[in-house]
């Protein structure tokens, strides 16, 4: 899909290609184009699972801006994976493929740029390329490729044409900030006992986080509770002049929106929002 990638402190953006991967649970971008753009790379450890294995490896993140080059939508990413792009950077992206075998495809118009793929959108995203009715969907006989309207415009997903059987693909990308996430996720549970065990384990991001929640935590007396502000990567005064050139409510309002379509969608879904709600 064709898109803008934008620099949040520099405002510089790029139209691009990114790759759709629903067996993606974090977004990867392209090193070569963190560069060309400027965009700020932080370091931290991850388990990056592939198809055979789970590694834990210090990996280079980033926050940046994707647009719809339609003005449909736009979303900060936070702690995206960067690095030297995969296999999937060769692919070809449907405005540049010839569609004339399949009748079904041949009037759809795709949004063609002088770019190539550079980033893989994951599956935190798919509130932008699920289909609202049947005329955003268009299927051909089996075994070939269906286009969808998105609100990056008509993306086609499945195989287009014969492929080498000698060369196989496997991009099934999933990661977590597993030391940050489990002893985060153990601190709220037990009110913070386990912060002077095995610290030494934990990444330099991790360790600054601990360090900032035991700086700031303290006792509200009227509502018997800990309070702490949000840990941050650089210093607050960055981090202020950062957020003030993000359009915050306009995001939230989008975030807001998309979450109400997803629960709408999902009564299950909704069933444990509300329950997680009225529990707290």
């Amino acid at each position: 899909m064709a898109l803008f990638l934008r620099n949040v402190e520099t405002g510089e953006r790029e139209k691009i290609y990114g790759l759709l991967d629903t067996g993606a649970d974090r977004d990867y971008l392209s090193l070569e184009l963190a560069r060309r753009l400027g965009i700020q790379l932080e370091e931290s450890e991850f388990p990056v699972a592939s198809f055979e294995e789970v590694k834990c490896k210090r990996r280079d993140t980033a926050t940046f801006v994707i647009e719809s080059i339609l003005g449909d939508y736009e979303v900060m990413i936070e702690d995206a994976l960067v690095g030297r792009f995969p296999e999937a950077g060769r692919d070809l992206p449907p405005s540049k493929r010839n569609w004339q075998a399949f009748e079904h495809l041949e009037d759809l118009e795709f949004i063609d740029i002088p770019a190539r793929v550079e980033m893989i959108i994951s599956v935190a995203h798919s509130d932008a390329w699920t289909p609202n009715c049947a005329e955003e969907v268009r299927k051909g006989l089996p075994g070939q490729p269906t286009a969808i309207w998105t609100k990056f415009g008509w993306t086609v997903q499945g195989v287009a044409g014969r492929r080498d059987n000698s060369r196989a693909n496997i991009a099934l990308l999933s990661t977590a900030n597993q030391q940050l996430d489990d002893k985060l996720n153990q601190l709220l549970e037990t009110d913070f006992p386990f912060i002077l065990k095995d610290e030494k384990t934990l990444s330099k991001d991790a360790q600054h986080a601990l360090q900032q929640m035991r700086d700031s935590i303290k006792w509200n007396i009227p509502e018997e509770k800990y309070s702490l502000a949000l840990p941050h990567r650089v210093s607050r005064e960055r981090t202020k002049e950062i957020v003030s050139k993000v359009d915050s409510k306009s995001t939230a309002v989008k975030r807001a929106w998309a979450l109400k379509r997803s629960m709408n969608r999902l009564p299950e879904k909704r069933k444990k929002h509300l329950q997680r709600l009225r529990s707290s």
